[in-house]
This record gives structure tokens, C-alpha cells and sequence, in this order.
């Protein structure tokens, strides 16, 4: 039997801090912000960076600033005295991400305050664990090792914690540290790999009712398995609901109109939202998970819309309802997936049988069952035609 090659993911693990003062985590947030603007600027500035290998990149950009073993001045001058290394590093490295995604959407470079969460290299922390961890952090005068207290999930034993960053916003109550840990994964094999072997896979549908999502099994036959659907959509939308009128009354009270959010006047209100959302999010990523480990899949079909449709659709349903939550579902499912070994098909597109919606029955499994046959069809694999559409599932009513 051929050993089925193993991988990683990584899981982003949060704590909040319990102690330390908020004007220390505040000046080194925004030492670190005005560094990477600094970078960013300059890679912008500096036409021929762009055509540097992204492994070269972090060297040449410090060689810029960075005074050569002997010389007395760098090419460019660097505004901010004595930073240490790994923390410049950290946000030379940042700089260089942002770029790249500017780029990427060909937005322009423009000179607007920054608010990424500073990133730790190893040299800036130390005796990191669950429970507590030791920072160098910028107290506006030197740098000093700072002793915190962590509460949160503990990591697995097997994870290896990779460099973590200092989480400030103004919709949590504790400053957090966010922990990324590398994890194996049991199942490393792409999908095309996957789908030559694989005897059934499972598709689903997004819908904007009770259920949340729809998950219809379609075997390499043809043929239908077990069906799963997520449920609680009502009774999310009615929560949001609920919630939103009191933010409605709460504002109307004050005088505060428009459109734009308050988060200092209805600060718990937004949070709860915020909380609800990632609970349903969580629960339902992991009910589709969980059907799929129960049923052997090992391949995920999920809708994957046009750009502009997607955006219509999603901006047209509001953002407090079920549909809308798919996207952060989506989010949740690639390392929840990825866990169990599971791979992720995104498929661009499907078309509905005529046949099977006029003999009645649900049609978002009907929409589940089309992607997942599409996904079949995009992987070389031809349905048999009589056999396709034959239910012999247990059907999950």
C-alpha cells in the first residue's frame, strides 16, 4: 500500500494578555507602523526593488539603511536611531507583504498611517509558553524584556509555535497575542491525487434560510450518499436582528445617525454580533467537517462564484444573515479541513439539471449535488448517465 505523504498547516492560536501596560504595547504598535511605512515607502521610491527575487528582497532593503562594516553612512538615511535587528527585519518583511498586495490590486502607494499588529522574531521573545511569555518591547525611551501573563487555548504538544504578534483593537477588552503553530497534516496529497483514487466526494451549497449549508455525497458512480444540513439560520438572523434594533435605538437616543459605526458608544453590542457570528461560523465548519470524516471524504466541492456576482448577491442579502456568513465559514473550513486531511475544490462553475427540479425536492441539495458532479467532470472523471441521479442515500432530514 503506497504511504500517503504528510504535511502542514498552520493554526493561529489567541491569548489574551492579562497584565502589562497599554501605553507600552501602544508605543511599540506604533514604532513598528511608522518602520513599515518607512520600508514601504522606500520599496515604492526605489523602481528597481521590484525586480528583485523575494528572497533577496529583506537583504537588499536592509542594505539601503544598514551602514556597510566600515562605512560611517548608509545610501539612505534611517530616521529612527537604534532598533534591533529582528524587529526591523519583522517589519521590512511586512513592508514587503504590503507591497506585494498593493501591487497585486494595482492600488498606488499613498501616506496613510498604518495599523498592522507587530510581529515578534525570535530575539524579541522568549520562554514563550500557554500561560506566559516575555516580550522586548519600546517603552519610548529603551528597549526592555517585559514578563507577561497569558490566558487561552493551549496549543498541541506536537505544534511548533512560530513567531507571534501583539493584537490591539478597540473591540477587545485585553490586548492579545496571536500565536501562529505549525501542525501536521495526516493527508498531504494534492487534490487531482485525491480524485484519481477517491470513490465519492461531497458537495455543498451556501443558502441564505434555516440551513446554512447543504452537503450532498456524489459517488464516482454517479450516485447519491448521505445528505447533512447545517442548520440555525433562523435563529442567527433573528439574533442579529434583534441586535441591530437595539444599536438602532441606542443610537437614535444619543442622536447619532448615519451609516457609519460607533464602537465606543455601543461597544458590547458590536462585540456581541462579532461573537455570534464566529460561533455559528465555527459550529457550522465543524458539522461539515465532522460529515465528512464520518464518511470517509476526502475532497470538498464548494461553490466559488464570479467576482461580480459574489459581490452583488452577498452585498444585496445584508451582512447579518446567513448567506453572508459563508465567507467566514469559508475561512474556518481551510484549516478545519486541512486538520483532517481534507482538501478544498473551488468550483467556478455548474449548471442545475432541469430534470431533477421538476420532480420536486430540495433544491439547494439538488445545487449541491450539481457541484459536486461538476467537480467530478472537472477532473477528468465522466458520470455514468444512468446511474447518475440515483439516490441510495440516508438522507439527513
Amino acid at each position: 500500500m503506497e504511504k500517503i505523504p504528510q504535511g502542514f498547516y498552520t493554526l493561529t492560536y489567541r491569548f489574551r494578555i492579562l497584565n502589562g501596560e497599554e501605553q507600552i504595547f501602544e508605543k511599540t504598535k506604533n514604532l513598528y507602523n511608522q518602520l513599515t511605512s518607512f520600508f514601504l515607502k522606500l520599496y515604492f521610491e526605489t523602481p528597481s526593488l521590484g525586480q528583485v527575487p523575494a528572497g533577496r528582497l529583506l537583504r537588499e532593503m536592509e542594505k539601503m539603511v544598514v551602514p556597510a562594516r566600515g562605512c560611517r553612512s548608509a545610501p539612505v538615511e534611517f530616521p529612527f536611531g537604534k532598533v534591533p535587528s529582528y524587529f526591523r527585519r519583522a517589519a521590512v518583511n511586512g513592508a514587503i507583504a504590503a507591497a506585494r498586495q498593493m501591487e497585486s490590486r494595482g492600488a498606488k502607494w499613498s501616506e496613510m498611517p498604518l495599523q498592522m499588529a507587530p510581529v515578534f522574531y525570535k530575539g524579541m521573545y522568549r520562554k514563550l509558553t500557554c500561560q506566559e511569555a516575555e516580550l522586548k518591547l519600546w517603552d519610548g525611551v529603551k528597549w526592555r524584556w517585559y514578563s507577561l501573563k497569558l490566558q487561552g487555548r493551549p496549543w498541541p504538544a506536537e505544534g511548533k509555535q512560530m513567531s507571534p504578534s501583539l493584537v490591539l483593537d478597540s473591540m477587545n477588552r485585553y490586548p492579545m497575542l496571536h500565536v501562529p503553530v505549525q501542525l501536521e497534516n495526516p493527508d498531504a496529497r494534492t487534490i487531482r491525487e485525491k480524485m484519481e483514487t477517491a470513490d465519492q466526494l461531497c458537495g455543498i451549497c451556501f443558502t441564505n434560510g434555516d440551513a446554512f449549508a447543504v452537503c450532498g455525497i456524489v459517488r464516482r458512480d454517479g450516485g447519491y450518499g448521505n445528505v447533512h444540513f447545517c442548520r440555525g439560520g433562523r435563529q442567527y438572523r433573528h439574533r442579529c436582528e434583534q441586535t441591530l434594533k437595539k444599536i438602532a435605538a441606542s443610537r437614535k437616543a444619543v442622536g447619532s445617525y448615519g451609516k457609519s459605526r460607533d464602537p465606543v458608544l455601543n461597544k458590547r453590542y458590536w462585540n456581541y454580533l462579532k461573537h455570534l457570528s464566529d460561533f455559528y461560523a465555527q459550529q457550522t465548519a465543524r458539522e461539515i467537517v465532522d460529515f465528512c470524516v464520518a464518511n470517509g471524504i476526502g475532497v470538498l466541492a464548494l461553490p466559488d462564484y464570479e467576482k461580480t456576482y459574489g459581490s452583488y448577491v452577498l452585498n444585496r442579502v445584508g451582512k447579518w444573515t446567513p448567506l453572508y456568513l459563508s465567507i467566514r465559514i469559508r475561512k474556518i473550513l481551510e484549516y478545519k479541513a486541512g486538520s483532517e486531511g481534507i482538501s478544498l475544490a473551488r468550483v467556478g462553475y455548474y449548471r442545475k439539471d432541469e430534470e431533477k427540479q421538476k420532480r420536486g425536492g430540495n433544491p439547494f441539495l439538488e445545487t449541491a449535488r450539481s457541484i459536486g458532479e461538476q467537480c467530478w467532470k472537472n477532473h477528468g472523471v465522466t458520470l455514468d448517465a444512468e446511474t447518475c441521479g440515483r439516490q441510495e442515500d440516508l438522507a439527513e432530514k
